[in-house]
């Protein structure tokens, strides 16, 4: 198993852990960070992505008519038993060659679950910060004009024109769209964020801002 299998592993069992106590009503929960879906649909993409994997199903990965047909599929089984299909597939799934965004999602899915539950927690875990490292060296590789700086490192240039600045956990969030243009606006910038916010994050501003 590589670094991301192992990284996408430690974050399954944390994940799998917290579903294991969901009361019955659980599953119908709003999802704040994910607008339109509830802790189950989450849960079915979650436990998707290895199912589509190791199924062959990766026409259109990572686009919405692939995602949604996670969903779809997973209507007919209750949370726990995604899970345990989970369970018995991450295993194959983790030792396979993954892509880091693999454990990109599956770290910013997290959160979103444990916002949905009010259960915040794995803030500071290696798996988050590995995946904000990733997040910000590209976001700032595609800026040029832009800097981030958060726990200790660096990731664009020196003189930049935008410094973002912050805890890894805030700013990983912010990157991945799970905050409002208010919100992101209000982060703490040196010489203003970018005109093109859309730009900033991987799937844009959240519509409404996000409460963790």
């Amino acid at each position: 198993m590589g670094e991301v299998g192992g990284h996408y592993r430690t974050t399954r069992e944390r994940v799998t852990t917290l579903l294991d106590g969901l009361d019955q009503g659980d599953g119908t929960r709003a999802v704040p960070a994910c607008p339109g879906w509830t802790v189950h649909d989450l849960v079915a993409h979650m436990t998707g992505v290895p199912d589509d994997a190791l199924n062959g199903r990766l026409d259109g990965i990572a686009t919405d008519p692939w995602t949604a047909a996670q969903v779809e599929r997973g209507r007919g089984l209750s949370v726990a038993d995604l899970v345990t299909r989970w369970s018995e597939q991450g295993p194959v799934f983790e030792g396979l060659p993954l892509p880091p965004e693999a454990v990109v999602d599956l770290t910013t899915h997290e959160q979103d679950l444990r916002g949905a539950l009010d259960r915040p927690g794995a803030r500071d875990s290696d798996e988050l910060l590995w995946a904000f490292a990733l997040v910000a060296d590209r976001t700032a590789t595609a800026l040029p004009g832009l800097r981030i700086e958060a726990g200790g490192a660096a990731y664009g240039p020196a003189d930049a024109a935008s410094v973002l600045r912050g805890e890894p956990f805030e700013l990983f969030r912010a990157l991945l769209g799970r905050r409002s243009e208010t919100q992101l606006r209000a982060l703490d910038w040196d010489g203003g964020p970018p005109t093109d916010l859309d730009g900033l994050t991987r799937f844009g501003p959240a519509a409404a801002p996000v409460i963790e």
